[in-house]
Parts: structure tokens; sequence; C-alpha cells
């Protein structure tokens, strides 16, 4: 048999997101990217009114429903199986990528107990303490404890994802592939920018569950203001499941009248 009549399967890749649109608007991004250059995706269904519009959008990628039973970390040791080959898709930039694996490293560096101060990122810049997601200051936070968890889990993947590109975040992609971040980290690649889907209305979602600064969130203003572009923007001074006793005039700050 001439090696022109073998038929070559796509290869295959599971997409496997967790809930909530800022980490499920970028899967499905990749998914339709992958579709694209031949790949024969497959993703799991996180949030089903958003993967039902992507299916009917592009019949190539499958659903996949899969429930399975707790499992205790202990079961799957960090040893790699060669059956498959696991990436992470890291859905923020490439610079909250290197504080996030080097937290870990910073905090077995503290005195136990000892405030989060300045954060000197090797090979990059100083996270100033005011700059710190405000959950990370309390170690007892579940945020903080996924945090570090899944920031020490990071070496164990064959690579991560960012949707990035290099003209954007050079610097921190050098220091992150050069190993002066974490010494110990996977192949870093940068696939951005991923663009929205065909019809999409919104091509950057903006969520956060805890809460942010009143100057971080001038900042942020500022900042859309800039870019140009048209944006609906739902402000919240606390966290999604408190009330606000501030008036959004008091939050965002400037100019009401360009937005409001």
């Amino acid at each position: 048999m001439s090696s022109s009549s073998v038929c070559r399967r796509a290869a295959h890749v599971a997409l496997i997101p967790s809930a909530g649109m800022g980490h499920l608007a970028p899967f499905c991004r990749l998914a339709v990217a992958l579709s694209d250059g031949g790949y024969d995706p497959t993703i799991s269904a996180a949030e089903s009114d958003r993967i039902s519009a992507l299916f009917a959008s592009f019949p190539r990628i499958r659903p996949l429903l899969l429930h399975l039973p707790p499992l205790h970390p202990s079961e799957f040791p960090p040893s790699a199986d060669p059956f498959y080959l696991r990436y992470i898709l890291f859905t923020t930039s490439a610079s909250m990528l290197a504080l996030y694996t080097y937290f870990p490293t910073y905090l077995d560096a503290a005195e136990p107990g000892s405030p989060i101060g300045d954060i000197d990122i090797p090979g990059l810049w100083r996270v100033p303490r005011a700059s710190v997601v405000p959950a990370l200051h309390d170690a007892d936070n579940l945020f903080t404890i996924q945090f570090v968890s899944n920031g020490r889990a990071l070496p164990q993947a064959d690579g991560i994802i960012v949707n990035t590109f290099d003209g954007f975040e050079l610097e921190a992609l050098a220091a992150l592939r050069a190993g002066k971040v974490t010494p110990s980290l996977p192949p870093v690649i940068a696939v951005g920018p991923l663009h929205p889907l065909g019809g999409s209305k919104s091509a950057t979602p903006l969520l956060t569950r805890t809460a942010m600064s009143k100057a971080q969130i001038q900042q942020l203003r500022r900042g859309i203001e800039v870019s140009g572009v048209r944006f609906l923007w739902v402000v919240k001074g606390k966290a999604v499941d408190r009330e606000d006793d501030s008036e959004v005039e008091q939050l965002v700050g400037g100019d009401d009248e360009q937005f409001l």
C-alpha cells in the first residue's frame, strides 16, 4: 500500500474549560482556530447555551458529555502518561502567568505568617503590594489556596498556551521561555490574539468575582476609553454577591457623560 493511500486522521484535541465566560470564550475561540487548522477538537459542555451555539456554527467540533466521580490528586501521580499530552490554556496575560508561576516560590521564601509585600518577579519587574489581588493577602482564602496549588502544578504540564502574542508581551514571554521566572516551567506558547466567533458583539469579557479598588476601577475606565471602541460595562465595587453602597459616578470618576 502506497503512502498516498494511507488515510491519516487529524490530531484529536480535547478542550475542558472551567465554568464562566472568562474561561469559556477563549476556549471556544481556540476550538475554532484548531478546527480551521485541520485538528479534530472536542469540547466539554461548561455553559450549555454558549456551547450549543458553537456546535451549531461549527459542526466539526463535537460535544463530550462525561460525568466523572470526585477523584483525589493522590490517585494520579505526576508521572506523565505517554498516551496523551497535557496543555493548559492560560486565559489571561503572560504578565499574569509570570506572577502565577512565581507566587508559590515567593511564599516559600517568606517568613511564615508574614504579610504580602512587593513581589520582585525574577527577570521582569516588581509588583507593588497595592497591585496584588486582595484575596492573595489572605492565605486561608479559597482563591489563594487554589492559586498557589495550581501554580505549583504548572511544571507538570507539557506546555502552557497563552492568549497573547510576542509583539504585545515580548518581555514577559521571553522571561518565561528562558526559565528566568520559574526554571521548571514547560514551553510557553503564544497563540493570540484569539478572534471572537462570527457575529459576536463581545471581543473581550472583563470579568472578576473579587472586588477591585476604586483606583483600579478608574484606571480600567481610562484604558477602555482610550481604546476608542464601544463597550458595555457593568460596574461593581464589591464582590458579585454583595450589595454596593457607592454610586456609579463615585466609582468610575472622570467625565461620566461619555458612557453613563
